[in-house]
């Protein structure tokens, strides 16, 4: 799943976030919050990256995501 900087979706790998010419995957989602005018994020844990590069990201770049956010709100 892929979450945009300009984003592309990627089936084989159904999560990720594409940021210029990088394509990060996201393991998984841990919360989530509201910041300014009602806007959401999430914060991910990054596929091959340890817990210290765990970060938020605005709802508006998971827009490829979406097996994954669905796993998510089923928690």
């Amino acid at each position: 799943m892929v979450a945009r900087g300009a984003a592309m979706y990627n089936p084989a790998d159904r999560k990720g976030i594409l940021k210029g010419d990088d394509y990060f995957v996201v393991q998984s989602i841990f919360k989530h919050r509201f910041v300014g005018n009602g806007l959401g994020e999430f914060f991910v844990r990054w596929a091959g990256y340890s817990v210290k590069d765990d970060s938020w990201v605005p709802e508006a770049s998971m827009d490829g995501c979406t097996r994954l956010l669905a796993q998510y709100c089923l928690k």
